[in-house]
């Protein structure tokens, strides 16, 4: 026969089964969330930021060539040089760290057009050093600005297309 002190007994129980069972499921969903939240700040922090580093020392090697172009002041250059040394040691780091052969490609294609940017630079500021500044404008107008507007353009692709992959990681 069920007493009243049996009664309160086993709703208790009952009640303390359940708190234990969502504690449970609650806890278990917590450690996936943080597991996802850990993958998508590790892709944040090993692609993207330093990707957004690359290209801000990509924005400032174009500001140093363009004031070398505009004074002739050639201690503008060694900055240049330094700053596209440093943007290719770090895409360098970025396309050997790339975790699938598409990404590889993609920092590959970056490094190539990267690499024909600085050509072009290097080809105007030597126009002007030479006295030509005709031709340092033309190589800067139908070289070195198509080829900036296409690294732009990669680094937007490549910035988006992490932000989606470490969201999607996120909502697993």
């Amino acid at each position: 026969m069920w007493t009243v002190n049996r009664r309160i007994v086993t709703g208790y129980a009952i009640a303390l089964s359940l708190l234990a069972a969502v504690a449970a499921v609650g806890w278990v969903s917590l450690k996936r969330t943080e597991t996802a939240y850990e993958k998508a700040l590790a892709g944040r922090r090993d692609v993207l930021v330093p990707a957004l580093m690359l290209e801000s020392d990509v924005r400032a090697s174009n500001v140093e060539n363009l004031r070398f172009l505009l004074s002739g002041n050639r201690d503008y250059l060694p900055r240049r040089d330094s700053l596209l040394a440093t943007a290719s040691a770090t895409l360098e780091r970025l396309r050997d760290g790339a975790a699938a052969d598409t990404g590889q490609v993609d920092w590959a294609a970056i490094q190539r057009t990267l690499g024909q940017w600085r050509d072009a630079n290097v080809a105007s500021s030597d126009a002007v050093t030479a006295g030509n500044r005709a031709e340092a404008e033309r190589i800067r107008r139908e070289v070195a600005e198509p080829l900036r507007t296409e690294l732009d353009a990669q680094f937007r692709s490549l910035a988006l297309r992490t932000q989606r992959a470490t969201h999607a990681l996120a909502q697993q």
